[in-house]
């Protein structure tokens, strides 16, 4: 069983998305007019987990300091040896 052509529109839209996938584009899996999914390069994917550790390490030295008191600049400096 054959099924007929695409109407023009899915056509053009269908060769639109595909100029568009490449490296340095953004690429979303939608279903309807909702972008449930993405799909990243691997360098992406890493920079957005150190991201995510590195604010994550941010706000445990926020709460930790606000519990423990902040140090001055000078107590830093102090400790680090500068």
């Amino acid at each position: 069983m054959m099924f007929p052509p695409a109407p023009p529109y899915q056509a053009r839209k269908l060769m639109f998305e595909q100029r568009e996938v490449s490296i340095g584009n953004q690429v979303y899996l939608t279903s309807g007019n909702g972008g449930d999914f993405a799909i990243v390069s691997r360098k992406e994917l890493e920079k957005l987990h150190a991201i995510k550790t590195l604010f994550s390490e941010i706000a445990k030295g926020e709460a930790s300091a606000r519990q423990e008191g902040w140090l001055s600049a000078d107590n830093v400096e102090a400790r680090l040896g500068i």
